[in-house]
């Protein structure tokens, strides 16, 4: 039997075909950031690829605390291309509400930016933490993760 591409994973290839083409668009404090659907693309296939270097399974919970954006939304696709499921908290909660968060989804890796990643070492995180603005392009070079270079701050 012939096994179907999952859909995401045509989408993702769909991004790339469409090139330089504009795919987001943020806008933080006056400043403008933009990525391509190719940069996109390769964006998320290396945060997926790095997502399943620290043993994300498929089904497994990942907590993404971090302001809405480029960032965000790149995280989002890279969890779902590695069929993970997402916990999505907004980094306004408390720190109650992340506590319990964190205690009822029992996740097993949290994506964050610099910004935020020490709320949720204080409201108890003690597993895996990937830093969004601080991972590498896939070849070796730190990537558009954060503020400036791509994403990171809010929408």
């Amino acid at each position: 039997m012939e096994q179907k591409t999952p859909p995401l994973d045509r989408l993702i290839e769909g991004f790339a075909a469409r090139g330089d083409h504009p795919a987001l668009l943020q806008l933080t404090s006056g400043q403008a950031t933009q990525l391509s659907y190719a940069q996109l693309a390769g964006e998320v296939l290396a945060l997926a690829g790095q997502l399943q270097s620290r043993g994300l399974e498929p089904g497994d919970r990942v907590l993404i605390f971090a302001d809405s954006g480029i960032s965000w939304i790149r995280a989002a696709l890279a969890v779902i291309r590695q069929r993970g499921t997402i916990v999505p908290v907004d980094v306004q909660s408390g720190l109650e509400t992340l506590a319990h968060i964190i205690q009822t989804a029992r996740p097993a890796l949290a994506l964050s930016d610099s910004d935020h990643a020490d709320q949720l070492e204080r409201a108890g995180w003690s597993g895996p933490l990937l830093h969004l603005d601080q991972l590498d392009d896939g070849g070796g070079r730190p990537g558009p993760w954060g503020g400036g270079g791509g994403g990171g701050g809010g929408a």
